[in-house]
């Protein structure tokens, strides 16, 4: 059976995002008093709510695709990292968006979207690998407009939100990174093979010399 590209917590992330939205709409109400409220205690659950929530289809859309990239580049990429970088995103980027953000209601997946972009393009400039180097030239040119959603803008959008989450993403690139060092590098394949060749020879070499101390003839 061939595999899914699409990661089974990112499929069941984005059918419970849809879920939420069209169960919103039919029952004609909305459900943005379940998102993060900054500075209040009563609104902690919504650092874990906030990024199921839209305001609109077209809000919804947008997030959706965007998570369907990038998110699939990082459960792609990078499958062990995948996991603890997003439940990072979520508590830090909801952590640090309830400490500082402006007091409104702040709803959205954008917050883990700027996270997994952020983590994309530092992972490559830390490490300096080819394929990480790559993800980085694919982030610059099609995703540089993010970097608007960085600073104030309109009363409708969480800047404070995308903002931590970039934070938040790199943070864990440079703890990636560090991780990544500590690990022992492999050998080529040419060191390996010599230091295989001095040892046949060392091996040779003593086996030879215990053979002749065991057939040496003493004269009587």
């Amino acid at each position: 059976m061939k595999a899914s590209i699409i990661s089974p917590t990112l499929r069941w992330a984005l059918l419970l995002m849809w879920i939420v939205k069209l169960w919103e709409v039919s029952l004609g109400t909305s459900w943005h008093p379940w998102g993060l409220y900054p500075q209040d205690w009563n609104s902690w659950y919504g650092i874990f709510t906030s990024p199921f929530l839209h305001g609109d289809f077209s809000h919804l859309f947008s997030n959706s695709l965007s998570l369907l990239v990038l998110g699939g580049l990082v459960f792609s990429l990078y499958p062990k990292e995948a996991h603890p970088l997003s439940i990072w995103l979520i508590l830090a980027g909801g952590i640090w968006t309830w400490i500082f953000a402006r007091p409104s209601y702040h709803i959205g997946a954008s917050g883990v979207i700027y996270g997994y972009a952020s983590y994309l393009f530092f992972v490559g400039i830390l490490t300096w690998q080819p394929r990480q180097l790559a993800i980085t030239l694919f982030m610059t040119f099609a995703y540089s407009g993010m970097l608007a959603g960085l600073v104030p803008q309109g009363s409708g959008i969480s800047w404070e939100g995308h903002l931590s989450g970039c934070v938040a993403g790199l943070v864990y690139s440079i703890y990636y990174y560090q991780n990544l060092r500590k690990e022992p590098k492999p050998m080529r394949k040419e060191v390996v093979q010599e230091k295989e060749a001095q040892w046949k020879i060392r091996a040779v070499y003593y086996r030879e010399k215990e053979e002749d101390q065991e057939v040496k003839v003493f004269p009587k």
